[in-house]
């Protein structure tokens, strides 16, 4: 009877994370499901950006053709590291792939996006079961995680939803502190490892958000501190090794990085400083969503108002009150363990919070942290910091939230109030209006591209030239899916940064400027320059007819391409 029950309960609690996680993926993306995948989140530009990353490794790996190189993405040519200028994904991206051998490259992001928001949702419930948290606060909890109000604000970003990695490496340091053993350091290691992979920006926030915590721990709890120097002195001579692999490791894959920093320089904090949170940020809610515009905050202050919208429910800061109350009032309801974790997860979150707050005069902490901190320079958007804020909040609330629940409230109460609050946080965090963009119309721009670089057969690399009636960075991306899907480099680029004197990515290049930079960048360079322009467009730069030794005009119209022997005679 007894293992009839546990195997109900079981099936049970599959059920309804398979539920819930098909509800939280029906609020973060119901206008593409309701659309039938035609709707495509956020805007042309930087979507599309992050799949062509996804694509350029699918293409690295399964095509033996293809002409790009690990770091190396074919746009702005000839220039090289050109995926060191933003996020490169390559951790998140096998789960692209899975997808990518059965459809086309847009409904493959899609699904990406669908499969790490569910990812997110199940790694951070294996997370709070190891606490014990009981299933409804682990379903909210998780839910949270995954598909909260500023998830929704984030699908213009969608390089921040890959943080599933984030639970399992907190879940080992836990295990690590509370037992110090190599499999724990290792596995500890490796996931946070395989976050920074999967995203630079939440790989960044783990490993600084792991360091207050880990500091939180040691420096007010005696017994873990013997744990660790007793750990220490047994198995300096294979922990010391593998750390060192650890840090070897990150040193490779982030050099590339550091070498483009290098050229770059740091970001200047008066550019991280307009996206700093303010306290207003917080509470700063994404237009559109349940919680009424009476509640959308209006301030002229904040700039880039997008990367404000940090607001998160109601609920979470009801949990986080009852959270504070409990561990200052009743904090033997908690397993001892669980005391630790839960406090020491709260003071995270705060003093990342505190850190990261800017004031009304200016004034902010994290000038220091920008100034002292390894990589802190380079991290522009700080109010993104909310995606590990959230997650240390949550683990406290969940915790302190079982134990009370368990201990001090009838089970009738228990479950009205648990059904209560769970359905008050699914509504909390609807959004009834979302940016999105028909994808068929920019697909459409970049297979007529492609048609043209593969029907001319003798382009060695090329340019397409901006539109006056359309968005540049929609034009550049376009321009960079149509060369990698004809497999021919373009001059064209857009991403984080722009390289050194490529000049304006907003405006077009003629035929003088793009041979300019090509024989800037690479003297010796010879081949054919293919010049995509719309044929809607007034011809301006009469070098291109001049020189052109061919001419091709897409079937449908639209576009039209001229080749440029290059050096020209």
């Amino acid at each position: 009877m007894t293992a009839l029950i546990h195997q109900a309960a079981k099936y049970r609690a599959i059920f309804l994370h398979i539920l819930f996680c098909a509800i939280g993926v029906v609020i973060l993306f119901y206008p593409v499901i309701q659309s039938s995948f035609a709707l495509m989140p956020s805007n042309p530009g930087d979507s599309r950006l992050v799949n062509y990353f996804l694509e350029h490794y699918f293409q690295l790996f399964f095509n033996r053709q293809y002409i790009g190189s690990f770091w190396s993405a074919p746009f702005f040519f000839p220039y090289s590291n050109t995926l060191t200028f933003s996020e490169n994904l390559f951790g998140a991206s096998p789960v692209y792939w899975v997808f990518r051998f059965l459809f086309d490259e847009s409904t493959s992001f899609q699904l990406w996006m669908i499969a790490v928001s569910c990812l997110n949702f199940f790694s951070f419930s294996h997370l709070l079961k190891q606490f014990e948290v009981n299933l409804a606060f682990r379903i909210i909890g998780s839910f949270v995680f995954a598909f909260s109000l500023p998830r929704i604000s984030a699908l213009g970003f969608p390089q921040l939803l890959p943080q599933f990695f984030t639970p399992l490496s907190f879940l080992y340091i836990c295990k690590f502190i509370q037992k110090p053993t190599i499999k724990y350091l290792t596995l500890f290691l490796s996931f946070i490892y395989l976050q920074i992979l999967s995203g630079i920006y939440l790989g960044w926030f783990l490993c600084f958000s792991i360091f207050i915590f880990v500091l939180s721990i040691y420096s007010v709890r005696l017994n873990p501190k013997l744990q660790l120097i007793k750990f220490v002195k047994s198995s300096y001579k294979i922990s010391i090794p593998i750390f060192s692999m650890w840090l070897l490791l990150i040193f490779i894959f982030l050099q590339p990085y550091l070498k483009t920093k290098s050229v770059f320089g740091s970001r200047p904090y008066s550019e991280v400083d307009t996206m700093l949170p303010r306290l207003s940020s917080w509470f700063s809610i994404i237009p559109g969503s349940a919680l009424g515009s009476a509640l959308q905050w209006k301030n002229p202050d904040l700039p880039m108002i997008w990367e404000h919208y940090l607001f998160s429910g109601f609920t979470l800061i009801l949990f986080s009150i009852i959270s504070i109350i409990i561990l200052t009032k009743y904090k033997k309801y908690l397993v001892k363990s669980n005391q630790i974790i839960a406090i020491s997860s709260f003071i995270t979150g705060l003093v990342i919070i505190a850190l990261s707050l800017r004031l009304p005069n200016g004034f902010s902490l994290w000038k220091t942290i920008y100034d002292i901190f390894p990589g802190a320079s380079v991290i522009r958007a700080v109010s993104r910091i909310w995606t590990v804020v959230y997650f240390y909040i949550l683990i406290t609330n969940c915790i302190c939230l079982t134990a009370i629940f368990q201990k001090k409230i009838l089970r009738n109460i228990r479950l009205f109030l648990v059904f209560s609050l769970t359905i008050i946080v699914v509504l909390e965090q609807v959004s009834f209006t979302q940016n999105t963009y028909a994808k068929a119309s920019f697909d459409k721009e970049s297979e007529s591209i492609e048609y043209l670089l593969k029907k001319s057969q003798n382009c060695d690399f090329a340019y397409v030239q901006l539109s006056s009636n359309q968005a540049f960075w929609a034009d550049q991306v376009s321009a960079m899916w149509g060369g990698i899907k004809a497999n021919v480099p373009v001059i064209n680029g857009y991403s984080g940064n722009v390289p050194p004197n490529y000049g304006s990515s907003t405006v077009s290049m003629n035929l003088e400027t793009s041979i300019h930079w090509l024989q800037s960048n690479n003297p010796t360079i010879q081949g054919n320059l293919c010049m995509v322009s719309r044929t809607t467009e007034e011809q301006s730069d009469p070098l291109v007819k001049q020189y052109s030794i061919d001419h091709y005009v897409h079937p449908e119209g639209g576009f039209e391409v001229d080749i440029i022997p290059v050096p020209i005679e």
